[in-house]
């Protein structure tokens, strides 16, 4: 395996990985919706910036390895 190969791979992997962390934070969400005391673990705007920081991040993961696989 050569080494371009090796890193598409690892962010392949950290990108499914940020992927995964999304579907349970989106779940969580929805609980949190149904359930408002689960929400309080910490204050709502914590959590929001939290949360569009992940998806943006994982936004941009996704868009890069999209580019690395069109590219290579």
């Amino acid at each position: 395996m050569t080494r371009h190969n090796s890193q598409s791979g690892f962010l392949e992997r950290l990108t499914g990985a940020l992927l995964i962390l999304v579907i349970i934070v989106l779940g969580w969400m929805i609980l949190a919706a149904y359930n408002p005391a689960w929400g309080e673990v910490m204050a709502t705007d914590v959590q929001v910036i939290a949360i569009v920081a992940l998806l943006a991040l994982t936004l941009l993961r996704v868009s890069v390895v999209a580019l690395l696989r069109t590219h290579g």
